[in-house]
This record gives structure tokens, C-alpha cells and sequence, in this order.
């Protein structure tokens, strides 16, 4: 019985631990194609680390090569991505998130 309650309270510990989990629905690409204002690939010119109100993004400035839906003002396009290594040296982790290189095609 001791072993029983054991398990049933470490498995009752394992379920609540992951209810913080994130969970992802995909979704088909014309659905989120009807939902972009903006479709284009580009090639990354540079990326920085800057301060965000939630922590530190990482800012690419990416160059228009390919345009599908919209219009980017002057043909450069600033993507953020939250997490980087803010000005105080922190490293702000975003596990997921999409990291680009100077030079990557998008």
C-alpha cells in the first residue's frame, strides 16, 4: 500500500510540475499566410543585442531579396527575437527561438 501512495504522489509531483509546460498547435501555412502583413526572404545584413521591456532581444536587420505579400519600407526589414545577452553582460535564454547569422538567407 506504502509503495502504491509513493507512486501516486510522484506521479501527482511529475503532473503538476508540467502544467507550466508550452504547448504547440501547428497551424497549415495558408492560414498563416492569410494572418502575415508582411512575406518576404531576405538575406541578414547584421544583428545586435538591445534591451527589451521583458529582457534582451536579439535585433537582425534583414534585406529584402524576395517580396510575396506587403510592402517593407526601403526594402530592410528589422526582425526581433526575444532573448540575447542584454547590456549588463546577462544571457537571456529563450529556448525555441530562431538564431541568424550575418550573411543567412531567410
Amino acid at each position: 500500500m506504502r509503495r502504491v501512495l509513493g507512486t501516486a504522489a510522484l506521479l501527482g509531483l511529475l503532473l503538476a510540475a508540467g502544467s507550466g509546460a508550452t504547448t504547440y498547435v501547428p497551424m497549415p501555412d495558408g492560414v498563416l499566410a492569410d494572418q502575415a502583413s508582411l512575406i518576404f526572404t531576405g538575406t541578414v545584413e547584421r544583428h545586435q543585442a538591445v534591451s527589451g521591456p521583458q529582457g534582451p532581444l536579439t535585433e537582425y536587420r534583414v534585406r529584402v531579396d524576395r517580396l510575396l505579400k506587403g510592402s517593407p519600407p526601403g526594402g530592410l526589414v528589422t526582425v526581433r527575437v526575444p532573448g540575447g545577452t542584454g547590456e549588463d553582460g546577462v544571457t537571456f535564454q529563450v529556448w525555441g527561438a530562431p538564431e541568424f547569422s550575418t550573411g543567412e538567407h531567410l
